[in-house]
């Protein structure tokens, strides 16, 4: 790699942007749905639905983990560290109508995902012309928090507790950014994500020297996969390969060892 790679390597990775942001994330809203007690019923009077929501219970379990035990506080011995606490969850008997509950709101995927774009249309609409305190109440009036991102380069496309968002982070480095003068809507999956308030990080010259060893290390590894994958990209054009039916029909099916 030479000095200038490295160079521009260091400027690519080290220009970093920063937003406040609101995720409007699917799964949040699911305890919004409503599920009555008719429809509960309805659904447990059939043996194989009853057969689902254990299945179900099984699946996400999680969910349905007992508090941790609080532990009294003595001194640590480096030498006998503490095994690893076991979770202990509630018995399917116990959470019955909350593993239902749960079943039939994710089964309202469309239900979640319209008031998904109804709820992140309402703040996006309210936040364009807030300042950074009214849209931190506005978020929580409605159940959510306004965070700030990490500093991310411009060769992400994905920020961490949100999820992929190349749209996001491609105006974050456009050099009139519509970020730095208003809030913006992304989707993100099936998610949203309201961001605004960009903030700018310019490359610290002093640390090109800490770091230059590791970033000639990348560039020397990109290089060495690129290659890698052109000669096997040109060896398949190359290639005569032809398939022996047989043998790929008898090793389907387990017949070659």
């Amino acid at each position: 790699a030479s000095e200038p790679e490295i160079r521009e390597e260091f400027q690519t990775t080290e220009d970093k942007r920063e937003v406040q942001y609101v995720f409007i994330e699917r799964l949040k809203l699911r305890d919004r749905l409503v599920v009555t007690e008719k429809e509960i019923a309805e659904f447990m009077a059939k043996k194989e639905n009853v057969t689902q929501a254990k299945q179900y219970y099984e699946q996400m379990k999680y969910e349905y983990r007992k508090p941790a035990k609080k532990k009294p506080v003595a001194k640590a011995d480096p030498k006998k560290p503490e095994p690893p606490e076991v979770p202990e969850f509630y018995p399917y008997e116990e959470v019955q109508k909350k593993v239902v509950t749960n079943l039939l709101r994710d089964r309202r995927t469309q239900d979640l995902s319209k008031m998904a774009k109804d709820l992140s249309d309402e703040i996006f609409a309210k936040a364009k012309n807030s300042s950074l305190a009214e849209f931190k109440s506005l978020a929580k009036s409605k159940g959510f928090e306004v965070k700030a991102s990490e500093k991310f380069n411009r060769n992400q496309d994905h920020l961490n507790g949100v999820g992929t968002v190349p749209d996001l982070i491609a105006d974050a480095f456009k050099s009139d950014s519509p970020l730095a003068k208003e809030s913006r809507l992304y989707p993100s999956g099936v998610n949203f994500i309201i961001a605004r308030e960009l903030k700018v990080f310019t490359p610290n010259d002093a640390d090109f020297v800490k770091q230059k060893d590791a970033l000639m290390k990348t560039i020397t590894s990109r290089k060495s996969q690129q290659s890698y994958g052109d000669w096997m990209e040109d060896l398949k054009k190359k290639a005569d390969i032809s398939v022996n039916d047989q043998l790929a029909k008898a090793d389907s099916e387990g017949g070659v060892e």
